[in-house]
């Protein structure tokens, strides 16, 4: 609905680096952060959203990074099955 932008955020700060999921409403300016993952084995990758942006499935945003996929809807976030040597996917 043009409402909301859903982003993966990239913070190098030496020696460390971090990723930060958010969503802005473009209306209000709020920022709503998703989660907070420091770097591991893969980059968080937002494969798909919903028409309003509330629901997102996502690629390295689990709790230990790595290949996995899940579905962030608002703060929740629910694994799916991802094979391990799977990197991407479109829908």
């Amino acid at each position: 609905n043009g409402q909301t932008v859903a982003l993966v955020l990239e913070i190098v700060r030496s020696p460390a680096a971090y990723e930060r999921l958010e969503q802005i409403n473009v209306r209000t300016g709020k920022v709503s952060t998703l989660n907070v993952k420091t770097r591991f084995s893969s980059y968080e990758q937002i494969l798909w959203a919903s028409q309003t942006g509330t629901t997102l499935i996502v690629t390295g945003a689990g709790p230990h990074g790595g290949a996995g996929a899940g579905i962030y809807t608002g703060h929740h976030y629910t694994p799916i099955p991802w094979p391990a040597n799977l990197m991407t996917a479109a829908w």
